[in-house]
């Protein structure tokens, strides 16, 4: 979670007048104004709905003060976390969904429809958008981050990604739903055994603020370079705008794939901060630079990746800051 204040309970310095410990805003109306909206770029900079509860959690002494002495404050703040969590559950892709080429019994190709599910685990490491980064971890907003195991020891750190050229692998692309898991659990995620099979969304199910408990999810592996390749499993409302936009591109230049034998370079171009209700979130522009041969880490027998993280580093691997990073890439690499 981003966290954008890192002294909570007396963010302006010493103030007289606490209430269980937490400091009265009764008379300093110019702190409280300041504090509400603190609290709400703290809400819109979650990654998950859990983190927005964290963010109330936290604060729920303030929200009791702010009720009070200034309702008005206090209602704009449980606005923007029931907006933002909404955001975090998306609707699903509109019926006229993107459609792209895939081959055939015979070899042949057409152009038909993406779909959704069927669970299944997926093979590391893993790669997620990072819309609003990590305070925590150290991760910058609008960063692709790897996670995965190694020697033992789990790893998480920011890496090109997408700011590289990579190639996308739409043999192994699965489209479906994903929602969030128990408390301590993984999320679950269901897809289809192949993206033009459309089903329908699990279950109706919503959450208590009325947003759909199953959303969009997509899984693919990508190659970051010729010898790396990892997982891109996401569910957040970015990441499947950003895919959104790449099939349809996939759609256009489908005659540039030599009937499915090469398979598209992609790199983020550019950024689109998209502005919600109560804030705004970060989409990554895709776009296809060129059409390539398969690279070896994309083989089906392709060894297991290994991460750079030198062994002495193992131990501490969840800090970003002493990773290694992949060599950059460029279009002519693949």
């Amino acid at each position: 979670m981003f966290a954008t204040n890192t002294q909570p309970k007396r963010p302006f310095g010493s103030m007289s007048g606490p209430v269980d410990g937490v400091v009265d805003y009764s008379l300093r109306p110019v702190h409280a104004e300041r504090k509400h909206r603190q609290i709400i770029e703290e809400i819109e900079t979650c990654d998950l709905p859990e983190d927005v509860d964290e963010v109330l959690c936290e604060h729920d002494e303030i929200l009791d003060n702010f009720y009070l002495n200034f309702p008005d404050y206090a209602d704009a703040i449980k606005q923007a976390a029931t907006d933002w969590k909404a955001m975090l559950r998306p609707e699903p892709a509109p019926s006229g969904a993107p459609v792209i080429a895939q081959s055939t019994e015979s070899q042949t190709q057409e152009k038909i429809m993406f779909a959704i599910n069927q669970t299944e685990g997926s093979q590391g490491p893993w790669m997620t958008w990072a819309s609003n980064g990590s305070a925590q971890k150290g991760f910058a907003p609008k960063s692709w981050v790897m996670r995965g195991t190694e020697n033992d020891a789990k790893f998480e750190r920011v890496i090109e990604g997408f700011a590289n050229p990579c190639v996308f692998d739409l043999d192994t692309l699965k489209l479906g739903w994903g929602k969030d898991g128990a408390a301590g659990m993984a999320p679950e995620r269901v897809y289809s055994s192949h993206y033009s099979v459309a089903m329908p969304r699990p279950d109706e199910s919503k959450t208590h603020n009325g947003a759909f408990t199953w959303s969009n999810a997509l899984q693919v592996r990508v190659a970051i370079s010729k010898e790396q390749a990892v997982t891109w499993e996401q569910g957040s409302f970015g990441a499947y705008q950003a895919f959104i936009g790449l099939s349809k591109q996939i759609e256009a230049q489908w005659d540039q794939s030599q009937n499915g034998k090469l398979l598209p370079v992609v790199q983020m171009t550019d950024v689109e901060t998209r502005v919600l209700k109560s804030g705004s979130t970060n989409i990554p522009i895709l776009t296809i630079v060129k059409w390539a041969e398969r690279p070896a880490s994309l083989l089906s027998d392709a060894p297991a990746i290994a991460s750079n993280v030198a062994a002495e580093q193992a131990a501490a691997a969840t800090q970003s800051a002493a990773a290694v990073q992949a060599p950059a890439m460029a279009a002519g690499d693949f």
